[in-house]
């Protein structure tokens, strides 16, 4: 498929959510894979849009939980922002809605499935926010808001998401902090191939390795990790 049909089927797509695109180019860029890149010669990837949708998803969802509980505690409300704005959500919401369908890729990524790999999955809907917030002329915050909640916030609550995923972190916290003991998570290892970056991390309880965990993020890494340590301390617990 032709660029002009593929941004054809996007731009009907998007339309759904009341999206209004004045650059196609800022969208494109928002949809490039660095396999697609690298196989097309071409300047630009989705990646510096990623790094800004990041930070804009963030704030968003801040200000909605910051007003919509307002008698939560800090503690609370991060530990919801970080399950609204983890990996796994935004993956879950870009397959949901379709998004990933439009990720654009080099032969070999896709060949490996990249359209379903959740790391990819949550980049493309992180640079779209950013192309969305760009391409406005005006109102730029209330369209990406309205995104968001015709989104992330819809899907999240129609799969009860929030029900389902642990926080692995949290849990290992409480758990150890009950006995007062010390921990803290170390990177191991951090290797990067042509497209992607596994990351190693271990959880280091009282100077003592209690688990290892990879992932293409530190911070699913490290999830992994709690999660592997909180198995041992369970069994651990339940031999005592």
């Amino acid at each position: 498929m032709d660029n002009v049909k593929f941004f054809e089927k996007f731009k009907i797509w998007i339309q759904k959510y009341n999206i209004v695109i004045n650059d196609p180019g800022i969208f494109l860029e928002a949809l490039t894979h660095n396999s697609y890149m690298n196989e097309k010669n071409l300047s630009y990837n989705y990646q510096r849009l990623e790094f800004l949708g990041d930070s804009i998803l963030a704030c968003q969802i801040s200000l909605y939980l910051f007003k919509e509980y307002p008698d939560w505690s800090e503690g609370k409300i991060t530990n919801l922002r970080s399950k609204l704005v983890r990996e796994e959500a935004l993956a879950l919401c870009s397959k949901s809605i379709g998004l990933n369908k439009f990720i654009l890729l080099g032969v070999g990524e896709k060949q490996s499935n990249g359209q379903e790999k959740d790391k990819i999955m949550a980049d493309v809907y992180e640079s779209l926010l950013a192309a969305i917030y760009l391409d406005a002329h005006e109102n730029k915050t209330n369209i990406v808001n309205n995104f968001i909640f015709d989104t992330l916030l819809k899907v999240v609550k129609e799969t009860n998401y929030l029900e389902k995923v642990k926080d692995y972190k949290t849990l290992l916290q409480e758990n150890l902090q009950s006995g007062g003991e010390r921990f803290s998570y170390r990177l191991v290892s951090s290797k990067r191939n042509k497209n992607d970056t596994e990351y190693c991390v271990e959880v280091v309880i009282e100077d003592v390795i209690y688990g290892k965990g990879k992932g293409p993020t530190k911070k699913i890494a490290e999830q992994n990790a709690a999660k592997v340590s909180l198995d041992k301390l369970i069994k651990k617990d339940n031999k005592n």
